[in-house]
C-alpha cells in the first residue's frame, strides 16, 4: 500500500467516525503538528477528544523523570477520559504525526446535546476502557517475544477496524517508544524485529511493516510455541 492510499483511506475513515459521531459539525476541531502537545498534566480540559486524523500518544511523567507511555489512540478513539471526575488531565497528550482533534464539551456532553450521537461515543468510550485494560495486563506477564508480537497484532486488529489493511500500515511511533510502552531495551525491540523479519513473520522498513504471517504472530501472542 503506498503512502498516498494510506493517508487517503485515514481520512475516509476519520470522515465516517466524526459523522457517526457528530450529527453536524461542532466546529471545535484542533490541527496537531507532529511533537505538538493537545495538553498536559495539570491541564484543565473543557471535554474529552476524538481523534479524527493522525495518531496522539498519551503518556506520563513519573517522579524520578522517566517516560510512562499509557497508550497510542488514532482514528475514531477518544482521549482525555481521565479528565471526567474533575476536568484535570492526569496524562499528557502529543501528536505523533499530523493530527486533528474534535472537542466535545462537557457541557455539551452532559446537556444531551443533539449534535452528539451519545449511543456512538458511548460505544467509542467503552472500546477505549477496554482497550486501556488490556494494555495493563499485557507487558508484566509476556516474554519479549510475546509482548512484541502482541503489539503487532493489537496495531493490525487496529487497523483492520478502521477498515484499512491488517498487514500493510505504517507505524506512527519510534522503536524508542514501541520500546517504553512495552517495558523493555530498546535493543531487544530492534533484535526481537530483526529475528521476525529473519523468519519471515514480518517485513520491515523505517516505520512500513508487512505482516507475512499474522496467523503464527496470533499464536505467539497465545504463548504457542513456534519453530523458527
Amino acid at each position: 500500500m503506498t503512502s498516498t492510499a494510506t493517508d487517503t483511506q485515514t481520512q475516509n475513515t476519520a470522515r465516517r467516525t466524526k459523522s457517526s459521531v457528530e450529527k453536524n459539525d461542532l466546529n471545535s476541531s484542533s490541527l496537531l503538528k507532529k511533537g505538538e502537545h493537545l495538553y498536559r498534566m495539570g491541564d484543565e480540559l473543557q471535554g474529552i477528544y476524538l481523534v479524527d486524523v493522525g495518531a496522539i500518544k498519551l503518556y506520563r511523567v513519573t517522579e524520578s523523570g522517566d517516560q510512562q507511555i499509557i497508550g497510542f489512540y488514532m482514528a475514531g478513539d477518544v482521549i482525555g477520559l481521565d479528565a471526567l471526575p474533575d476536568n484535570v488531565s492526569r496524562s499528557m497528550a502529543v501528536a505523533l504525526d499530523t493530527s486533528r482533534v474534535t472537542l466535545l464539551p462537557f457541557n455539551t456532553l452532559l446537556a444531551g446535546n443533539e449534535k452528539i450521537n451519545a449511543q456512538e461515543l458511548i460505544r467509542k468510550m467503552g472500546q477505549t476502557l477496554n482497550h486501556d485494560n488490556d494494555l495493563i495486563m499485557m507487558p508484566s506477564q509476556r516474554t519479549a517475544e510475546r509482548r512484541l508480537a502482541w503489539f503487532l497484532v493489537e496495531f493490525s486488529d487496529s487497523m483492520a477496524r478502521r477498515r484499512m489493511s491488517p498487514t500493510e500500515f505504517s507505524l506512527p511511533m519510534s522503536r524508542t517508544d514501541i520500546a517504553v510502552f512495552l517495558g523493555l531495551a530498546l535493543e531487544t525491540v530492534c533484535r526481537e524485529l530483526a529475528r521476525f523479519s529473519d523468519s519471515g513473520l514480518i517485513k520491515k522498513g523505517h516505520r512500513k511493516f508487512s505482516l507475512l504471517n499474522l496467523e503464527t504472530l496470533r499464536h505467539l501472542v497465545n504463548g504457542d510455541e513456534i519453530h523458527h
